[in-house]
């Protein structure tokens, strides 16, 4: 496999709203929806790290073995 360069996002800046109980204390955050989709790609990033992270020791498949497996099973 070769090494590949990856670039560390910048840090979201969220500014988030509060909403605030009677008794000052804050119960939600509201955030627009721009700040809302870059929370979203923040989790699903993770979520793709961890998951490649857990297949590391996972035996590969060579591309002549994928195709004609897809192609046994009608995807090619």
């Amino acid at each position: 496999m070769s090494s590949t360069t990856q670039t560390i996002p910048k840090e979201p800046r969220l500014r988030p709203r509060f909403v605030i109980d009677e008794k000052g204390r804050k119960t939600d955050a509201v955030f627009t929806y721009e700040e809302y989709k870059e929370i979203q790609r923040i989790f699903e990033d993770f979520f793709d790290l961890t998951t490649a992270e857990s297949r590391l020791d996972d035996e590969g498949v060579s591309l002549e073995e994928l195709q004609k497996k897809l192609e046994a099973d009608g995807v090619l």
